[in-house]
Protein backbone atom coordinates (compact mmCIF):
# COMPACT_ATOMS: atom_id res chain seq x y z
CA UNK A 1 0.00 0.00 0.00
CA UNK A 2 1.39 3.39 -1.01
CA UNK A 3 2.02 6.26 1.34
CA UNK A 4 -1.03 8.41 1.95
CA UNK A 5 -1.23 12.17 2.19
CA UNK A 6 -0.44 12.30 5.91
CA UNK A 7 2.56 10.00 5.53
CA UNK A 8 3.95 12.08 2.68
CA UNK A 9 3.90 15.28 4.74
CA UNK A 10 4.73 13.88 8.16
CA UNK A 11 7.78 15.34 9.86
CA UNK A 12 9.63 14.24 12.96
CA UNK A 13 8.58 16.57 15.78
CA UNK A 14 11.67 15.63 17.84
CA UNK A 15 13.85 16.86 14.97
CA UNK A 16 11.73 20.00 14.57
CA UNK A 17 12.08 20.90 18.25
CA UNK A 18 15.57 19.60 18.99
CA UNK A 19 17.28 20.47 15.75
CA UNK A 20 18.98 18.66 12.89
CA UNK A 21 22.33 18.91 11.15
CA UNK A 22 21.98 21.06 8.04
CA UNK A 23 24.93 20.83 5.68
CA UNK A 24 25.41 23.98 3.64
CA UNK A 25 28.12 25.29 1.36
CA UNK A 26 29.30 27.38 4.34
CA UNK A 27 29.46 24.61 6.93
CA UNK A 28 27.23 22.42 9.06
CA UNK A 29 24.58 24.17 11.15
CA UNK A 30 22.19 22.74 13.75
CA UNK A 31 18.72 24.17 13.18
CA UNK A 32 15.21 23.80 14.52
CA UNK A 33 12.17 24.01 12.27
CA UNK A 34 11.26 27.52 11.22
CA UNK A 35 7.53 28.09 10.96
CA UNK A 36 4.24 27.79 12.76
CA UNK A 37 5.13 24.44 14.36
CA UNK A 38 7.88 26.23 16.34
CA UNK A 39 5.74 28.00 18.95
CA UNK A 40 8.62 29.71 20.80
CA UNK A 41 9.81 31.19 17.50
CA UNK A 42 6.31 32.42 16.59
CA UNK A 43 5.83 33.95 20.07
CA UNK A 44 9.20 35.69 19.78
CA UNK A 45 8.25 37.16 16.39
CA UNK A 46 4.95 38.42 17.83
CA UNK A 47 6.73 39.96 20.84
CA UNK A 48 9.51 41.55 18.75
CA UNK A 49 7.14 43.00 16.12
CA UNK A 50 4.46 44.21 18.54
CA UNK A 51 5.84 47.77 18.74
CA UNK A 52 5.87 47.95 14.94
CA UNK A 53 2.44 46.46 14.17
CA UNK A 54 1.03 49.68 12.76
CA UNK A 55 4.09 50.30 10.59
CA UNK A 56 3.93 46.69 9.39
CA UNK A 57 0.22 46.89 8.59
CA UNK A 58 0.64 50.09 6.60
CA UNK A 59 3.79 48.96 4.80
CA UNK A 60 5.85 51.67 6.50
CA UNK A 61 8.22 49.44 8.45
CA UNK A 62 11.88 49.96 7.67
CA UNK A 63 13.26 46.93 5.82
CA UNK A 64 16.51 46.90 7.80
CA UNK A 65 14.62 46.94 11.11
CA UNK A 66 12.45 44.06 9.96
CA UNK A 67 15.53 42.03 8.96
CA UNK A 68 17.16 42.80 12.31
CA UNK A 69 14.14 41.59 14.31
CA UNK A 70 13.78 38.45 12.21
CA UNK A 71 17.48 37.70 12.73
CA UNK A 72 17.12 38.03 16.52
CA UNK A 73 14.25 35.51 16.53
CA UNK A 74 16.16 33.20 14.17
CA UNK A 75 19.28 33.18 16.35
CA UNK A 76 17.29 32.71 19.57
CA UNK A 77 14.87 30.02 18.37
CA UNK A 78 16.05 28.41 15.11
CA UNK A 79 19.85 28.27 15.13
CA UNK A 80 21.00 25.83 17.82
CA UNK A 81 24.68 25.84 16.93
CA UNK A 82 27.22 24.82 14.31
CA UNK A 83 30.05 22.39 13.86
CA UNK A 84 33.79 23.02 13.58
CA UNK A 85 33.59 23.37 9.79
CA UNK A 86 32.13 26.87 10.13
CA UNK A 87 35.10 29.19 9.78
CA UNK A 88 35.76 32.92 9.62
CA UNK A 89 38.64 35.12 8.39
CA UNK A 90 41.41 35.87 10.85
CA UNK A 91 43.80 38.80 11.07
CA UNK A 92 47.58 38.46 11.06
CA UNK A 93 47.55 38.42 14.87
CA UNK A 94 45.21 35.39 14.81
CA UNK A 95 42.11 37.24 16.06
CA UNK A 96 38.89 37.03 14.09
CA UNK A 97 37.99 39.80 11.67
CA UNK A 98 34.86 41.82 12.20
CA UNK A 99 32.25 41.58 9.46
CA UNK A 100 33.41 44.90 8.02
CA UNK A 101 37.05 43.80 8.07
CA UNK A 102 36.17 40.49 6.43
CA UNK A 103 34.23 42.26 3.66
CA UNK A 104 37.19 44.57 3.02
CA UNK A 105 39.67 41.71 2.53
CA UNK A 106 40.94 41.34 -1.03
CA UNK A 107 39.71 38.27 -2.87
CA UNK A 108 42.11 35.38 -2.97
CA UNK A 109 43.84 33.52 -0.21
CA UNK A 110 41.99 34.42 2.97
CA UNK A 111 43.08 32.59 6.09
CA UNK A 112 40.11 31.28 8.05
CA UNK A 113 39.81 29.42 11.33
CA UNK A 114 36.99 27.50 13.00
CA UNK A 115 34.65 30.00 14.66
CA UNK A 116 33.15 29.21 18.08
CA UNK A 117 29.36 29.39 18.28
CA UNK A 118 27.80 32.20 20.29
CA UNK A 119 25.09 34.78 19.56
CA UNK A 120 27.52 37.53 18.54
CA UNK A 121 29.31 35.23 16.11
CA UNK A 122 25.97 33.92 14.83
CA UNK A 123 24.85 37.47 14.03
CA UNK A 124 28.10 38.05 12.15
CA UNK A 125 27.95 34.77 10.19
CA UNK A 126 24.26 35.17 9.34
CA UNK A 127 24.99 38.66 8.01
CA UNK A 128 26.44 36.89 4.99
CA UNK A 129 23.18 37.11 3.04
CA UNK A 130 23.59 34.12 0.74
CA UNK A 131 24.58 31.86 3.63
CA UNK A 132 21.66 33.06 5.77
CA UNK A 133 19.25 32.43 2.90
CA UNK A 134 20.60 28.89 2.47
CA UNK A 135 20.21 28.13 6.20
CA UNK A 136 16.78 29.81 6.32
CA UNK A 137 15.60 27.72 3.35
CA UNK A 138 16.77 24.51 5.02
CA UNK A 139 15.17 25.43 8.36
CA UNK A 140 11.89 26.27 6.56
CA UNK A 141 11.81 23.11 4.44
CA UNK A 142 9.73 20.17 5.70
CA UNK A 143 12.13 17.83 3.89
CA UNK A 144 14.85 18.74 6.37
CA UNK A 145 12.75 17.32 9.20
CA UNK A 146 11.42 14.12 7.66
CA UNK A 147 11.96 10.92 9.62
CA UNK A 148 15.18 9.08 8.80
CA UNK A 149 13.27 5.79 8.85
CA UNK A 150 11.02 6.98 6.02
CA UNK A 151 14.05 7.91 3.93
CA UNK A 152 15.46 4.41 4.47
CA UNK A 153 12.13 2.80 3.58
CA UNK A 154 12.00 4.69 0.30
CA UNK A 155 15.54 3.64 -0.61
CA UNK A 156 17.19 7.08 -0.21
Amino acid sequence: MGAGTFSKYRTNSDKEKGGVRLETSGGTFIVRRKGSSNKPYMRALNRLFRPWRRALATGQMDYEKREELELVAFIDHILVGWEDDVSWPVKEDGSFCTLEEARALPEGDIEERSLPFNKANARMVLSVTDLFEEIDFGASSPETFRSFEREQDSGN
